[in-house]
């Protein structure tokens, strides 16, 4: 048994660790955030702000709006631009009526 182990051992030499340079390279070959790679377009970024500027008004004026209860800046935020749109096209009834205290799911196919 000892004879096999030490024929593995000298057929290769030991491996060198990875230097900076070595880990730079790899993050420069790592493949960009989703979110960094689809930015929004300018329209885009300007609905969606001027939808998140009306979800802060309707939190302070209705509390009870469930859409503004649950939905906050950072969670909308943290979604990738395509998820925004999605997100932003479901939650819109509740911005859209802020007197009622549900939020509505609408087809999305059309």
């Amino acid at each position: 048994m000892g004879a096999k182990n030490s024929k593995k051992k000298q057929a290769g030499a030991p491996a060198a660790a990875p230097t900076k340079a070595d880990e730079s390279a790899k993050k420069a070959d790592a493949p960009a955030d989703k979110k960094a790679a689809a930015a929004p377009s300018a329209a885009d970024s300007a609905k969606f702000t001027a939808f998140l500027d009306k979800l802060d008004q309707i939190k302070k004026d209705f509390p009870e709006n469930r859409c503004a209860k649950y939905l906050s800046r950072d969670l909308f935020l943290s979604y990738t631009p395509e998820q925004q749109e999605i997100l932003y096209r479901c939650a819109l009834s509740g911005i859209d009526n802020p007197d009622v205290s549900s939020v509505y799911c609408q087809d999305l196919s059309t």
